[in-house]
């Protein structure tokens, strides 16, 4: 929630007691982090860096930013310093995700210190600030997720979720969501969804959350129904898009529906952070068109899925065991 960012970021430069005009310049640099031009922002926070190396504020935008740009390394080391200098909730939470980041990137002997390390932050972030949501949330994915060896908890899970809910009902609820849904509490996390759409059935993303839970529930007609809802309720809800396809295929559902949202998806520019890439929408239209036996169309899109990502071993796969397929046949 980006808003939440700012508003704290508002709070920290009005405490920053740096030199004069750094606090207009990082707000100007949040600015441009906040449109995405990551670059820019960093030009300018670097500048308020060389002449003001110990400046909380600056190094804890300067980890944002080395977030966006997926420089883990460096994140975590000035945010460490940031939160050295001025311990503040989100520089701690930010932290707590920089970790996170390299923890998913790291071989299974640093996992273990680095899940300590993830703990420790996010635990701090919460203890400065109780009210901080996202702190609490970020808590409660961890305990959800990690080994119970590394501290991972479902009773102290719950135990964030419902200090979430005495803070904000929507925000409770959501994570609530997340819970049942981690631990297949199917009907719970229906109820939830249900309760958080008739609050807000403008919000695509709920729609989307409820597709999921039918799609794990393998109740694909009604996972489609509400992927389309997503889409309709916000055209830039692309995963939603892409999904309709995926559950065409997966589902051995309507073929014409399938192509015609993946034809619509191939008009897109998805966001890889948050929505498949549009190699994998055409290695799933190969399975859809082999599913009806369209074979020379079924190779065509696998050869345009590794045109634009060679690297896609799906596609690969797919394409190779078609080949051998489509070589017995014409043996017969």
């Amino acid at each position: 929630m980006r808003t939440h960012h700012v508003v704290i970021l508002s709070l920290l430069l009005a405490a920053s007691a740096t030199l004069a005009g750094t606090p207009d310049d990082l707000a100007r640099a949040d600015a441009l982090y906040e449109d995405d031009q990551i670059e820019a922002a960093r030009t300018l926070v670097q500048q308020v860096l060389d002449r003001e190396p110990d400046d909380a504020v600056a190094l804890f935008q300067m980890g944002r930013i080395a977030m966006a740009e997926k420089d883990h390394d460096e994140a975590i080391e000035v945010l460490k310093r940031s939160t050295e200098l001025e311990p503040d909730s989100e520089s701690f939470r930010w932290l707590g995700h920089a970790y996170v980041e390299k923890l998913q990137n790291s071989n299974i002997f640093k996992k273990k210190g680095l899940a300590g390390k993830v703990k420790k932050a996010f635990l701090k972030a919460v203890e400065i600030d109780p009210s901080n949501i996202e702190a609490r949330e970020a808590m409660a994915g961890f305990y959800m997720e990690a080994p119970g060896i590394v501290g991972g908890s479902r009773e102290k899970a719950w135990e964030q979720i419902e200090a979430i809910m005495a803070l904000d009902e929507t925000a409770g609820r959501s994570s609530r969501v997340d819970y049942y849904m981690k631990y297949e509490e199917w009907g719970n996390a229906e109820m939830e969804l249900d309760a958080l759409i008739a609050a807000s059935p403008e919000d695509a993303t709920l729609w989307f959350r409820l597709g999921r839970l039918y799609q794990d529930t393998e109740q694909y007609d009604r996972a489609i129904e509400m992927f389309e809802k997503s889409w309709a309720t916000d055209p830039e809800s692309i995963n939603a898009l892409y999904q309709i396809g995926r559950m065409t295929v997966i589902g051995d559902r309507d073929y014409a529906k399938g192509e015609a949202a993946f034809r619509e998806y191939f008009t897109k520019s998805p966001d890889e952070n948050v929505a498949p890439s549009i190699s994998s929408a055409h290695w799933r239209m190969g399975m859809l068109y082999e599913l009806q036996g369209r074979y020379d169309e079924a190779k065509q899109e696998y050869k345009t899925a590794l045109e634009l990502d060679p690297d896609n071993d799906n596609a690969k796969d797919a394409y190779k065991e078609l080949k051998r397929r489509t070589g017995k046949l014409r043996k017969r």
